[in-house]
């Protein structure tokens, strides 16, 4: 894959053109790949097959390659950028990783609820059943990784009740607030759908890069845009401050809308085929590949 920055179009190695729907075929599989590989992920974490550390140094290296590939990609490959550019991506890059503390955190303090709501609720049983503290304990800690808040005494009375057989009083307490089980994977498959907020967004910059000035959202076609999107969408040009960012509205980075723009009378849609191999990043922070 090659870029031809005169005609803004992507050529495969028999210089013929990528046609803007096979590219966001290509995108979209991706990320849905993407998608499934942070599942499994997420999955063994919950099951208690990693730890959190493993999970989240994961995680973090998976941001900075989907963003540093899909950035490069964007401004039209290695050739095309430098120092301002890498550093556009890079502050993606940061941004996405302050979120992924913050989750990481919560991740962190829902496991040591786990773990306290356990050991609390086998003490209690064991007052009357000390042979059965160690199965309530484990029991009900696996029972708990995806609990929400809401259900947490319930499912703590039921895990009793299947260990001894009799329903005994059980307090659960405040630390069942910081349960979030239940929806680390969903929430874990959320961020590769920022690749095509980057994708759309540092094309515009590149499009600002070459002197272009008005553009215009295109809104998804198959209803699954928001309301804010529709709102946005535009059948005129207008300067590309006006627009509304990619991953700004109701729909966040769910959001699939893109930019067209205006050159000279021309218009043209920004989707662009989305794998590689891309390296050259070591003088601004470091190398990605994608295979």
């Amino acid at each position: 894959m090659k870029f031809d920055p005169k005609r803004r179009l992507y050529l495969d190695d028999r210089n013929r053109v990528i046609s803007p729907r096979q590219v966001r075929k290509y995108i979209d599989e991706y990320i849905v790949h993407e998608q499934q590989l942070v599942a499994k992920a997420a999955q063994k974490l919950v099951a208690g097959s990693s730890r959190p550390a493993e999970f989240f140094s994961f995680m973090q290296s998976k941001i900075t390659g989907w963003h540093s590939i899909a950035g490069t990609i964007a401004y039209g490959g290695e050739e095309q950028m430098n120092a301002v550019r890498w550093g556009r991506i890079n502050e993606r890059i940061f941004s996405e990783l302050n979120y992924l503390a913050d989750f990481e955190s919560e991740v962190e303090a829902s496991f040591t609820a786990v773990n306290m709501l356990a050991n609390k609720v086998a003490i209690a049983v064991a007052k009357q059943f000390p042979d059965a503290q160690a199965e309530i304990r484990q029991r009900l800690a696996r029972a708990l990784f995806t609990a929400p808040p809401s259900e947490a005494a319930m499912i703590a009375k039921q895990s009793v009740i299947e260990v001894v057989g009799a329903e005994l009083p059980i307090s659960v307490g405040p630390e069942a607030g910081f349960l979030i089980g239940g929806t680390i994977e969903p929430r874990a498959e959320m961020y590769p759908n920022a690749i095509w907020t980057t994708h759309e967004m540092e094309m515009l910059e590149r499009e600002r890069d070459n002197g272009v000035t008005l553009g215009r959202r295109i809104c998804e076609q198959d209803g699954a845009s928001c309301d804010e999107c529709v709102d946005a969408a535009t059948d005129e040009f207008v300067p590309l401050d006006d627009l509304a960012e990619i991953g700004s509205l109701q729909c966040l980075n769910n959001c699939r809308c893109e930019f067209e723009f205006s050159v000279d009378g021309t218009e043209f849609a920004t989707s662009e085929l989305f794998r590689g191999v891309i390296g050259g990043q070591e003088a601004y922070g470091g190398s990605v590949e994608l295979e």
